[in-house]
């Protein structure tokens, strides 16, 4: 009510401003969310105490910075002066802030920002947290800032900066490895330094990145040096993704993930193509979106080895492999053992009592149908597909390749999901095409990754329905 009021009675302002420090949290995300769109003494400080106190909750973060665009500069003076902040609202307001700094603010603000940031004597996380969301705002513009061998850090501080400032970023980027690597730091905050590592180069970050590969690596972690690999655009980067010891110990998720980074990389589709030559990845591990996709490419030294490799699987007709498949039905099966299977080859992607991923449907309440309805959708992903889970492909002005679902839509991006869980936000701005393939995100062959016992053990456990 007072938002509507204050043109004619500006003294609310000043209530609104108070109401920003009352004790409900609901209250002060109201008045956040007011406040964002009024002037007046006290505005931007009161924005900023609200963010100290509750930034560590997404929603009031929205509040608060959707109202700062064109005040920026004077917002992130406020909040540098919370001494008081809580520690994990603090580094999440700063990383969105500087996302905004990145995706808005001019060059010359961007390259301050990052200067004020590395001379900064203040805790490393809200610091590694402010630098990460500039990058990741600036990602979009990089015809803007130029490019470095050096990474994306580099080319934001630019080349007409002191030594004194490059010397500041080296030592950072240092201190960045170091907590990436520390064992004994907060996970939270090696997810962040290894985040990173993904805007610096391929020399200064692998050999972190490379320990990080291993199934003794939390999941989340293991995630972000994943990312961040991909994100260093280095041929070199698949090379390590692909190795032999490190792709048989990823679990589903992490799979997926490094899947996910291959196809979407020109640079890493080589090493994605020779690993299935070697056999280390099979090609019923690409979903079939990806796999036409990569067989319709407009480069020919793609698309002719891709129609080589994936003949089989796109080539023939999956009815004909459904009938074969038939007979397996009538054979017992191990409803226990079908859940391993699921674990392994399903969970990825789906949720089945409670547990698995949210890309596809949630499987809980197919065992009401018949089994050959199962083994159908199974053999024939295609065979009828909801637009909700159709495939999306999306091709952005810097060559990154994406697939995936479309979740949300706005009149500015787009965000969709991919086949590995995560959900990536796109800028309309920077879409280079976008092309709906009405094709599954489960792919054609996923047979071929077990064995016909593995498959009538699944039937049997989604039949279960415990």
């Amino acid at each position: 009510l007072a938002e509507a009021m204050c043109k004619e009675y500006p003294e609310l302002v000043q209530s609104l401003v108070s109401a920003a420090a009352d004790e409900s949290m609901r209250v002060r995300f109201n008045s956040a969310l007011v406040l964002g769109s009024l002037e007046g003494s006290g505005v931007v400080q009161a924005l900023a105490k609200v963010a100290a106190k509750d930034g560590a909750d997404q929603w009031v973060r929205a509040a608060v910075l959707s109202g700062i665009e064109k005040r920026m500069p004077a917002f992130l003076t406020a909040f540098r002066k919370e001494s008081k902040a809580e520690p994990v609202a603090f580094a999440a307001v700063m990383q969105d802030l500087g996302r905004l700094y990145g995706n808005g603010a001019a060059v010359a603000d961007s390259r301050v920002l990052l200067q004020d940031v590395l001379s900064s004597n203040g805790e490393y996380e809200w610091r590694v947290s402010t630098i990460l969301g500039l990058a990741e705002g600036i990602t979009g513009r990089i015809n803007e800032f130029g490019t470095s061998p050096k990474g994306l850090l580099h080319a934001i501080q630019g080349t007409s900066t002191s030594s004194a400032n490059l010397a500041s970023l080296d030592s950072f980027i240092g201190k960045v490895i170091n907590l990436a690597d520390n064992q004994a730091e907060n996970i939270r905050v090696r997810i962040l330094a290894t985040s990173l590592l993904g805007f610096t180069n391929y020399e200064r970050a692998h050999t972190s990145l490379q320990k990080m590969l291993a199934p003794t690596t939390p999941p989340e972690l293991l995630l972000a040096a994943v990312s961040a690999l991909t994100r260093l655009n280095d041929p070199r980067g698949a090379i390590l993704l692909t190795e032999k010891k490190a792709w048989s110990s990823y679990t589903p998720r992490i799979k997926s993930a490094v899947i996910a980074a291959l196809v979407s990389k020109p640079a890493f589709i080589n090493e994605l193509f020779t690993s299935i030559e070697k056999g280390t990845i099979t090609g019923a591990e690409i979903s079939s979106g990806d796999r036409v996709r990569l067989m319709t490419d407009k480069n020919p030294m793609v698309s002719d080895r891709a129609k080589l490799l994936f003949k089989e699987l796109e080539g023939g007709n999956r009815m004909k492999v459904y009938q074969e498949y038939r007979k397996i039905l009538n054979v017992s099966a191990d409803a226990k053992l079908g859940k391993t299977v699921f674990q392994k080859s399903c969970s990825a992607c789906h949720t089945y009592l409670g547990e698995g991923g949210k890309v596809g449907p949630d499987l809980t309440g197919v065992k009401s149908q018949p089994v050959e309805a199962l083994l159908l959708h199974i053999i024939v992903p295609n065979y009828e597909v909801l637009p909700a889970y159709q495939t999306v492909m999306i091709v952005t002005n810097d060559g990154l390749s994406l697939s995936g679902k479309i979740l949300s839509e706005t009149e500015n991006s787009l965000t969709i999901r991919t086949a590995f869980g995560t959900d990536e936000s796109i800028l309309r701005r920077n879409i280079a095409s976008l092309t709906n393939s009405g094709l599954s995100l489960m792919p054609d062959g996923l047979e071929q990754s077990m064995s016909k016992e593995d498959l009538t053990n699944l039937i049997a456990y989604l039949k279960a329905g415990s």
